[in-house]
């Protein structure tokens, strides 16, 4: 499987850096995926990054992170909002199952967040036993529960931000 996303950096109004990444889609090949690139690469936002598209092959049911979770020193306010568990109530419409690992945190008056992709799985218990296998390792385990995210995929059909995006500019004044 290969999963499509987009990423970027770009300065907002108060000089800071602003990192964005999109999750774009999974696809059974690669050649799908970069026949998707293509579509998006027309489509408004992706096409003022063009060189930002990343593909990236995970083995299904294999784990594709090994490296722990380091935060940095003096982090405060750690959460994860996802809540997956819904999705198990609809797991059987899905061939493959995408587990993430998101974290939002306070360092030094900023709010930071990651996410980590962690394996593609054919099933959703095999999802859940991913997740377990990660909690169980240094840094993740101090984490929250709602930190891992499992959702399911239909790959080469569910995508996502196919009409593009855009970003916001504080120092224009917003048009009618």
């Amino acid at each position: 499987m290969y999963l499509l996303e987009h990423s970027f950096s770009e300065t907002v109004n108060d000089g800071d850096i602003s990192d964005e990444s999109f999750l774009l889609g999974i696809f059974s090949t690669m050649e799908k995926a970069e026949e998707a690139i293509l579509h998006y690469k027309t489509q408004p936002g992706f096409k003022d990054y063009p060189d930002g598209f990343t593909i990236v092959g995970f083995k299904v049911d294999e784990h594709f992170c090994n490296d722990d979770i380091i935060l940095p020193k003096g982090v405060t306010n750690i959460k994860g909002y996802m809540d997956d568990s819904e999705n198990a109530e609809v797991a059987k419409e899905y061939p493959v199952f995408l587990l993430q690992h998101y974290v939002e945190y306070d360092e030094g008056g900023s709010t930071c967040e990651e996410t980590r992709n962690l394996g593609i799985y054919s099933s959703w218990e095999k999802g859940i036993q991913a997740k377990t296998h990660y909690k169980a390792m240094k840094g993740f385990k101090d984490l929250p529960d709602a930190c891992f995210y499992l959702e399911g995929w239909k790959p080469d059909e569910d995508k996502e931000w196919t009409e593009g995006f855009v970003t916001v500019d504080d120092d224009e004044p917003s048009g009618e």
